[in-house]
């Protein structure tokens, strides 16, 4: 008995330990003080022989590359900034990229408000695909995801995830993590992975992931960097608590879908560490007394865009995700009747039995709400043609062709009208 409370304690005890070390890891980006962070950032870059080396007095670099550094030729930082310079004028010319509207300038303007200094050295390109996710490459360019942007709902939670990003690019993550094995193929994957293009096993098997401290280093420097810009650091917490919420359980537990579950710290820990931390901040001082949220102006950038990247949702069929996720975002209170109405799609477009049913469900909240997209007509009259019910459908299908006489599908929806007579 005594042996096994021992060895109960000296468990409990290793855990206590193991959760202080990682603490620990996220706490180093802001126990730098702010005079020796300003310091160190005229400093030059450690060579690649000596790695990371700790500064005195506050054991902790800002970074590790100075404003407007490239690696030298030859060397092995060189040759991934080569490789991620070939891989970044693809993504460049990619016909997934945004380029125009608010939004690319929007995010932009987000990523040079954390980065200071180093805002001319990170490209950012948005780009339109699904799931939850940023990416930063080692010669800084910054990959942001359209999945990611509607899964977010202001602007201190889009900064939450660029802060990380950022982080990575400081801390020269790609080449701890790489220097060793450096191959095209590591590159091959990331451009594929963000452009949907198929990959082979052995792609994947050279494909190193960040470790778990680089995550919560980069976890670190974004509660750091948006502190810094005046946003409220607490919204790291919610930013991935919302996501929790939006996955759901299962793809929680079995890790898989979404790339940050299978190569950060778990959910829990990492939700715990940022709130503790936060909280740290906040009575330090170095949180605004009137924090930045950033809510309207992000809805309103977001409101040219969303529709399309809800439909890239739906295209996708993962229909169960969709659903969390635009009740979450109906909660947020803005742009209901075009959020209900595409409730009502998932319905109408997964065509399980009692679907039709639901669908005009979402499509009479969407009308309550205020005032839905035109297509909300359409739709119904499709269901209603479905049903041989086509007095109805030509109803809607009249109202829709006349709410938006050139849509490009107004010839097929007249030949459906003509077909219902």
């Amino acid at each position: 008995m005594i042996v096994f409370r021992t060895g109960v304690i000296l468990c409990a005890l290793a855990a206590a330990a193991c959760q202080s070390n990682k603490l620990d890891v996220y706490r180093k980006p802001i126990n730098t003080p702010s005079a020796a962070l300003a310091e160190d950032s005229t400093k030059a870059s450690p060579t690649e022989e000596t790695e990371t080396t700790e500064s005195e007095g506050y054991g902790y670099r800002l970074s590790d590359i100075t404003p407007a550094q490239r690696p030298t030729t030859g060397t092995v930082e060189g040759g991934i900034w080569y490789q991620a310079d070939k891989a970044e004028v693809k993504i460049a010319r990619s016909g997934k990229r945004i380029k125009d509207g608010p939004l690319p300038a929007y995010v932009e303007k987000i990523v040079c408000t954390l980065a200071g200094p180093y805002c001319d050295d990170i490209r950012v390109y948005v780009v339109r695909t699904n799931g939850f996710n940023a990416s930063m490459m080692p010669n800084g360019a910054l990959i942001v995801q359209s999945g990611f942007l509607i899964r977010v709902r202001s602007e201190a939670q889009l900064a939450t995830v660029l802060g990380h990003e950022i982080g990575h690019y400081l801390r020269r993550h790609s080449l701890k993590r790489t220097k060793d094995t450096v191959t095209g193929a590591n590159t091959a994957a990331w451009v594929g992975i963000l452009l949907g293009v198929p990959l082979g096993p052995q792609v994947f098997a050279n494909l190193r992931e960040f470790s778990r401290d680089h995550e919560r280093e980069a976890d670190g420097y974004g509660l750091l960097l948006m502190s810094r810009a005046g946003y409220d650091p607490r919204q790291a917490t919610w930013v991935w608590d919302r996501l929790v919420r939006i996955v759901g359980p299962e793809a929680i537990k079995e890790r898989k879908r979404y790339n940050f579950m299978a190569t950060h710290p778990t959910s829990p820990e990492r939700s715990k560490a940022l709130r503790i931390i936060a909280n740290e901040l906040e009575e330090r001082g170095d949180v605004a007394a009137e924090p930045i949220d950033g809510f309207v102006e992000y809805q309103n950038v977001m409101a040219e865009y969303r529709a399309d990247f809800i439909e890239d949702e739906i295209a996708d069929g993962n229909f169960d995700e969709l659903e969390r996720l635009l009740e979450i975002l109906i909660g947020d209170g803005e742009n209901r009747a075009e959020l209900l109405f595409y409730r009502g799609e998932i319905f109408r477009r997964r065509g399980k039995k009692k679907d039709p049913e639901q669908a005009m469900f979402a499509y009479n909240r969407a009308f309550r709400a205020g005032t839905p997209p035109p297509e909300i007509h359409r739709s119904i009259g499709l269901i209603h043609f479905k049903l041989k019910e086509f007095d109805q459908a030509t109803e809607h299908f009249a109202k829709y062709l006349e709410l938006k006489p050139d849509a490009k599908d107004a010839s097929i929806v007249k030949s459906m009208m003509g077909a219902g007579t």
